[in-house]
């Protein structure tokens, strides 16, 4: 099985393997999970260690690398239409990690707005400045 996934990363290309089957997948999944933490709390009790893995989900985020490309957008996008960002502003304790996370990169935003580099678009800032309405920073 080793070898098959290594000759996998190698053919497909190592990065492009990690963005497409590791980030992509995670930040999808735990957008499922919270929309259901959200929705449908009665589920989430019947499910052991739900709130942990979830936890530990969020940690693992593409965010975890960085939001300064067309990828941490998609990731911050995806993230926002789960609830994620919204339950974690709402509940800063459920991921200490992700909310300050987020509150650094609302903070940078808000800075970066007045002079975006050519490789991130003016409109991509807007965007970003959007989806981190309820973190500190992200307002100016």
């Amino acid at each position: 099985m080793k070898k098959l996934i290594y000759e996998l990363c190698t053919w497909y290309g190592f990065n492009d393997f990690v963005k497409d089957f590791v980030w992509k997948t995670t930040d999808l999944a735990v957008s499922i999970l919270t929309q259901t933490l959200i929705d449908h709390s009665c589920v989430v009790g019947q499910v052991s260690r739900y709130v942990e893995c979830l936890k530990d989900g969020v940690d693992c985020t593409y965010l975890t690398s960085n939001v300064r490309s067309r990828r941490g957008l998609r990731a911050l996008e995806v993230l926002h239409k789960g609830g994620v960002l919204r339950y974690v502003a709402d509940h800063p304790d459920f991921s200490a990690k992700m909310y300050e996370r987020l509150k650094r990169i609302a903070k940078e935003i808000a800075v970066k707005m007045l002079s975006p580099p050519d490789n991130f678009y003016r409109g991509d800032y807007y965007r970003v400045k959007e989806l981190l309405k309820d973190f500190k920073g992200s307002s100016s």
